[in-house]
């Protein structure tokens, strides 16, 4: 046991009360039992699974203090692919190394693996057999307001000035009007984030020691060689090999800012679903527990037409993720002081913006003409009730469905 000098504070009153509190490792025993049960449980997407390992872990457990915790958080929230499950698998590491980043990190992302598959494949028997077009359309319309408020909740995070509104209208209008690929987008936004960071006066702590981060890089990548090489002989795994490679190396800014891309290769290059059904899996993805990412599986399972394309999905989605937390843990500190690396991310945040942005506009393009305006009509009532309310997401999506199938009941 340790003590921790770190301060822990109640607000139940007018007054402040700060104490300290021991930090403490816990037992194999503890740790595996609370990873399962973070997997089965952890709905609402990666701000709420944040929000719950915060409470489990620094408020109730004290596995890691508030200092930890938040230097954990932003160290994370540098690297690209899912925050919630690096988080997780920094977590592990901490305390049982190697094995417990990967207990960590995997038991929080398997019960959504299956869970997603089996609804996967009740969705392809049944949703065309069966007369659920309401329901379905329902739900895309809450889907539609959660990416609205997805927009808006990273908008007002970023401190806008003369320079980023430019980058944001630049890249709207390049992936809108030209529909120029997220991918060429994502590498013109490293470009042009690396050349406006040199300008950024470095500091004594802005010092990187890239040494400790080449064995586990080195690892990392023998491991997605060979798996490569397992699936290289069949078109369909290699071609979800590479987009989900893809995919977890150049997205930043969580769950969403993957979407639009995997949705351009998914739905426009091979054709693997449309664009009502990358939708129809945005909702699956919200109402299953797991990092919000798990769509890819979706996106596996029906481009694969099974679960192997899922785990396939799901592996290549996931790998670089441990890897870049493993390499990444030792320089920890220096990555999240780091004034220039900031500058970038801070401006790959506003692209990711745009293409959320984008990607919303795609999706009322692509909606049935029919019925466009009250999907409209019901993503901007989904839209007002998570800004203006603590609804879950869940529960949104679900009250949302609700309402646009009652109505269409008592219209017709």
């Amino acid at each position: 046991m340790k003590i921790s000098p770190a301060p822990h504070c109640f607000k139940g009153s007018k007054y402040l009360f700060a104490y300290t509190f021991t930090v403490h490792k816990p037992s194999w025993r503890e740790f595996i039992s609370y990873w399962t049960k973070f997997g089965f449980l952890s709905f609402g997407g990666p701000v709420a699974q944040i929000g719950m390992l915060h409470r489990d872990l620094v408020e109730n457990k004290r596995w890691l203090d508030e200092d930890e915790f938040s230097q954990a958080l932003s160290f994370v929230s540098i690297l690209p692919g899912p925050e919630a499950h690096q988080l997780a698998t920094y977590i592990g590491r901490k305390h049982f190394g190697f094995i417990g980043g990967v207990l960590a990190g995997g038991l929080f992302l398997l019960p959504s693996l299956f869970i997603i598959s089996g609804l996967t494949w009740l969705y392809l028997e049944y949703s065309t057999t069966t007369n659920i077009d309401d329901v379905l359309d329902g739900l895309r319309a809450g889907v539609l307001g959660l990416i609205l408020y997805t927009t808006y909740r990273l908008s007002i995070k970023i401190k806008w000035d003369w320079k980023y509104i430019a980058i944001a209208m630049t890249f709207l209008i390049l992936g809108s009007v030209f529909s120029i690929p997220i991918i060429a987008l994502v590498f013109i936004a490293l470009v042009i984030s690396y050349l406006l960071a040199r300008s950024v006066q470095s500091t004594p702590s802005d010092a990187l020691t890239w040494k400790p981060t080449l064995k586990p890089l080195g690892i990392g990548f023998l491991i997605w060689l060979m798996s490569f090489f397992l699936v290289f002989q069949s078109e369909e795994l290699r071609n979800i090999a590479t987009l989900f490679t893809q995919a977890a190396l150049i997205t930043f800014g969580g769950a969403y800012s993957v979407v639009p891309f995997v949705s351009e290769a998914a739905v426009g290059q091979y054709g693997w679903l449309t664009q009502s059904q990358m939708l129809d899996g945005i909702a699956l993805g919200e109402t299953t527990p797991g990092p919000l990412i798990m769509i890819n599986a979706f996106v596996g399972f029906i481009a694969f037409q099974g679960f192997i394309g899922a785990l396939t999905a799901t592996w290549f989605t996931f790998l670089p993720s441990f890897v870049l937390v493993f390499a990444g843990a030792p320089i920890m500190a220096a990555i999240t002081k780091n004034h220039r690396m900031k500058s970038a991310l801070a401006i790959l945040n506003v692209v990711v913006i745009t293409f959320i942005a984008g990607f919303a506009i795609q999706i009322f393009q692509d909606l049935n003409s029919d019925t466009r305006l009250t999907q409209v009509l019901f993503a901007l009532i989904s839209f007002v009730l998570l800004i203006k309310t603590k609804i879950p997401l869940i529960a949104q999506l679900f009250l949302i469905t609700l309402l646009y199938v009652g109505m269409t009941i008592l219209i017709n």
